[in-house]
């Protein structure tokens, strides 16, 4: 009888958890932030709360995908990455007695 309403509390508390959503909503709450308040900054305590979040999302994905991951972060830095300086152009001397 206690075998049977373990896995009937389990079952419920899986069905609900995948109703509910609890990781996906922290998520968008996290992503949504910057968008929302102009001002965000180190100074608010939403920020502090919201870093743990994102470290879990970069965790998840490295361990789930960790080629793609790797991939798009390497063209992420590529595309952001300083151009290389401009050469300079020589510039020739003319004598002055020559016509």
């Amino acid at each position: 009888m206690l075998t049977l309403l373990l896995v009937a509390g389990g079952l419920t508390l899986g069905y609900l958890t995948g109703r509910i959503r609890p990781a996906r909503a922290l998520s968008d709450w996290a992503e949504r932030l910057p968008w929302r308040r102009p001002g965000f900054s180190r100074r608010e305590w939403r920020w502090w709360v919201a870093q743990p979040v994102y470290a879990v999302q970069i965790a998840v994905l490295l361990a789930t995908r960790p080629r793609h991951t790797i991939q798009v972060w390497r063209e992420w830095r590529r595309r952001h990455d300083p151009r290389p300086p401009v050469p300079v152009p020589k510039i020739r001397t003319i004598p002055l007695d020559e016509p």
